[in-house]
């Protein structure tokens, strides 16, 4: 199932904001998403994908279609299997996206891996493209390796945001963020992708 993002404007935090984005991801690709300087920005645009996030300009379709009214909302829910960022603050909360989760003897990882089990039944069920956020930040050795792997076998189009090296480089592609991002307290940025190109890595494989 592909994903097409036209001029897309979105805000990503109090002071930042998406401007001017063109992307396409062709049904089955693996796309990474990075740029260290633009994390929030990068969990923003995949929240809009998703139809989690508002976006205030642009458009975006997947697998053809828009998100414009509520038929077209529910389907994009159940179309767009969502692994959001697992965050974990000080004392005994982790939090997965909006879900918090007691430290009851659960790790990072174990609750990482409850994600992906959660985001992969949602692809069992139909779901063409897999949206991740973050998925092994904080996991070491083995666990990120076979979190990475996972990503990289799933059977459907997949877009992450990432700093990974190692899950980059099973991506077919990556494409750098931050030159889309306007901050405040900074000058304006033109419109990203420049000409529509982007900054975008060579391919390492063919899309499937």
């Amino acid at each position: 199932m592909d994903v097409r993002l036209r001029d897309v404007r979105c805000r990503a935090g109090v002071r930042a904001e998406i401007r001017g984005v063109h992307l396409e991801v062709l049904a089955g690709e693996r796309v990474a998403l990075t740029g260290a300087a633009a994390a929030p920005a990068r969990t923003a645009l995949l929240r809009a994908v998703a139809g989690l996030h508002q976006v205030s300009g642009g458009q975006i379709t997947v697998g053809g279609r828009e998100n414009r009214n509520p038929a077209e909302r529910a389907w994009r829910n159940r179309a767009c299997a969502w692994l959001p960022r697992v965050t974990v603050a000080p004392g005994s909360m982790a939090r997965a996206g909006t879900m918090p989760w007691r430290d009851a003897g659960t790790t990072r990882g174990e609750l990482q891996f409850l994600s992906m089990a959660r985001a992969i039944g949602c692809v069992t069920a139909g779901a063409g493209v897999l949206l991740a956020d973050h998925p092994t930040e904080g996991l070491e050795g083995a666990d990120r390796n076979a979190l990475a792997q996972l990503l990289a076998e799933s059977p459907v189009t997949v877009l992450v945001a990432t700093d990974d090296p190692v899950l980059v480089s099973l991506c077919d592609r990556s494409v750098d963020l931050a030159p889309a991002v306007r901050h405040e307290e900074a000058g304006p940025t033109s419109a990203w992708p420049p000409g529509a190109s982007g900054s975008v890595n060579s391919p390492r494989r063919a899309a499937r």
